[in-house]
């Protein structure tokens, strides 16, 4: 009777070491922050840049993920479109460990205010919506963009 009891136990504990242990060990999200003008004038295209995000990052989660089987996780950070606030949104998400990366915000005057925040955090900031020629002129290694400077775009 006493060693079927510990064969129960022992199995017990595999059962829970199979169903318990996988959930504990599994791989944290590799989080990036969206931050974008998700309230104020230019609501709509943060909110599209928002949803563009969540989308590609759903996308890549359904085929596994990145880095080995790691999900993404996007967090999204409302600026509503003015360096004041774009400035203390940065300061959310730098003061977040587990964010890795920054899709930044809509407008170059905000970009410029949140940048300056990143650079000094050696934070990853992609701006896709910044076309000022003066935010790749300050000698910034963390700031990158998906469109054009003012001065490469037509008129």
């Amino acid at each position: 009777m006493k060693l079927s009891k510990m064969f129960f136990a022992v199995g017990l504990m595999l059962l829970a070491c199979v169903l318990i242990v996988p959930n504990a060990m599994a791989k944290a999200p590799v989080v990036i922050g969206i931050q974008a003008p998700i309230t104020g004038p230019w609501a709509f295209e943060g909110q599209m840049a928002v949803q563009s995000c969540k989308v590609a990052a759903d996308l890549i989660n359904k085929k596994g993920g990145i880095l080995g089987g790691r999900m993404i996780e996007i967090r999204e950070f409302d600026d509503s479109g003015t360096p004041k606030d774009g400035a203390l949104a940065a300061m959310k998400i730098v003061s977040q460990k587990d964010i890795v990366g920054v899709v930044s915000t809509y407008g170059s005057p905000t970009v410029e205010a949140s940048s300056n925040i990143f650079e000094k955090r050696k934070m990853i900031n992609i701006a896709y919506g910044a076309t000022f020629k003066g935010l790749s002129q300050k000698n910034r290694n963390f700031f990158f963009r998906t469109c054009g400077r003012d001065d490469a775009q037509g008129d």
